[in-house]
């Protein structure tokens, strides 16, 4: 999450403001499933979906979806 800069203030940590969240290239924030512990994460080679994993045993291989911005 992006820090306000001396000329934005927000409150809410859910609505960063700054060069991250504007224009045509602004990132995309969305949310990723809960993980024990998040340390994995790759593109599909299409581009289209997250594979996130962990090192524990046994760890799920979770497949997101990439939202399309409107």
């Amino acid at each position: 999450v992006s820090q306000p800069n001396e000329s934005q203030s927000s409150d809410d940590p859910s609505k960063p403001e700054g060069w991250q969240t504007e224009g045509d290239q602004a990132a995309l924030i969305f949310n990723l499933p809960n993980r024990r512990q998040g340390e994995s994460i790759c593109f599909s080679s299409d581009g289209k979906r997250l594979w996130l994993t962990s090192e524990f045993i046994p760890t799920p291989l979770l497949e997101v979806p990439v939202p399309i911005r409107n």
